[in-house]
């Protein structure tokens, strides 16, 4: 059985109606994006991929995702189009973040970091 918020976030009209209701904060964050790293080649790292993500390779085009697999979130903010980017991805967990020997070996190093479709879903402190 699927938990309470699967339920009220999974499917076509859970997916629209997060993005209605999340498009002036998502256009808010771009432009705080934007206005901290304007450059269009600016590497970026989203942590919690979601709608938010789409704008971020629309305006950035090099953007890696972090968090679960993209492919079996079955939650609203996932959408079709957000599955079907070509996105770098890391897989990781952040509720085992106080697990260092759980951390991903990136090598990578990201010029602005996203970190605001995730903190609510977390199980622990995010510091």
């Amino acid at each position: 059985m699927r938990n309470i918020e699967s339920l009220r976030t999974c499917g076509t009209e859970a997916a629209e109606r997060y993005k209605n209701n999340h498009t002036h904060r998502f256009g808010r964050t771009m432009q705080i994006c934007k206005k901290l790293m304007p450059d269009v080649k600016t590497r970026v790292l989203d942590i919690g991929a979601s709608q938010l993500t789409v704008l971020l390779k629309q305006y950035y085009g090099n953007v890696t995702t972090l968090g679960y697999p993209i492919a079996e979130d079955g939650g609203g903010q996932r959408t079709k189009e957000v599955v079907s980017l070509s996105l770098s991805h890391i897989t990781c967990d952040l509720n085992d973040a106080e697990r260092f020997e759980k951390w991903p070996d990136v090598k990578e190093k990201f010029d602005l970091i996203v970190f605001a479709e995730t903190i609510e879903h977390l199980k622990i402190a995010p510091e």
